[in-house]
Order: structure tokens, then sequence, then C-alpha cells
């Protein structure tokens, strides 16, 4: 019953309810009453910065835009994906399998000329050749440090103070010892 139930979804379809776009400049008063007005993408766009993050950040928000892809399907790009297109300044994506995709069968999508410039930025920058095209680019890590006898409370650190609190001895309750 189950796999008839799947198999009529998939034939017939699921209405889906849909988030409304980001797509509104100014004061918003009643989302489903006020249209959009214009797109609100460029100044995404120009708040990145033109670090290493700022980047990335600006490729992922472009191709987001051009595809509609979910978060999951923009993290699985791969650099192969990314195919030339009949016009030299644009690109289009292979999309393998994405949540839409039921059956597995992929889509194509196009990349603008803004996108394919974000991505080459991107991908110049973090001197990326293949695999991934979205990667982590800071990743912070803290070295543990050895117990320092005699040290006042005041003198550590906030992390340091934090993992202290957790490891302190508790006092016991009342009821603890019950048999």
């Amino acid at each position: 019953m189950k796999l008839r139930l799947q198999a009529i979804r998939r034939t017939v379809g699921v209405r889906q309810d849909q988030a409304r776009p980001l797509r509104f400049k100014g004061p918003v008063r009643n989302v489903v009453e006020d249209g959009a007005k214009r797109l609100n993408v460029r100044s995404l766009l120009e708040a990145c910065s033109d670090d290493l993050p700022g980047l990335r950040d600006r490729a992922l928000l472009s191709l987001a835009y051009d595809t509609g892809l979910r978060a999951a399907e923009l993290v699985a790009v791969q650099i192969a994906d990314v195919i030339e297109a009949l016009d030299p300044e644009a690109r289009l994506l292979s999309v393998h399998r994405s949540k839409g995709d039921q059956e597995g069968e992929g889509a194509t999508a196009f990349l603008s000329p803004r996108t394919v410039r974000a991505v080459v930025a991107w991908t110049k920058a973090a001197a990326i050749i293949d695999g991934p095209l979205f990667r982590r680019v800071n990743v912070r890590r803290f070295k543990e440090m050895a117990a320092v006898k005699g040290r006042r409370i005041d003198s550590i650190s906030g992390r340091e103070r934090w993992d202290l609190r957790k490891t302190l001895l508790k006092p016991a309750s009342a009821g603890a010892g019950r048999i």
C-alpha cells in the first residue's frame, strides 16, 4: 500500500508550500499583499568583502540565486559539474540529484555571466582545481592546554573557565545516598 501511494504521488505530484522570495526592497508591511518591488540580490552581493570568505560567499549567493538549489544541493556542486555553454561568458550547471528529482534524472541550470565571474574569482583565489566547489575557508582549532596549578580563577580565559566549571565536583544532593 505504501509503495502504491508513493507511485501515485510521483505521477500526480504533491502541492509544495513555497517560501516567500527575498525580493523586497525597503520595509514590507504585509508580505502577502505587498508585491515584489525590486531585486535585493545586488545589495547582498555587494556586501560580500573581497577576501577569501567574501569571494566564496559571493559565488555561493550568486549560484544559489541563478539555480534555485537548496543548501544541500549547493554544497554538493563539484567543479566538473560546471559545463561550457554556447555563450562564452555563461556556463551550465549539471545537477545530478535533487530533492525535487525523485527519479534521479538530473537537471541542467543556466549560470549567468555574473555568477561565472564570481565562481572564477573564487576558484582562482582559493586555488581550487577539482573536487567540491564550495569549501571551508577558516578552520579554528583550539590547542589543549596543560593544567596549571595555583592559578586564580580570574586569570583563566573564558573558554577555560567554561571547561573548568563543567569538570569541578558538584556537591552531593541530600537524597543521593538513599537506598
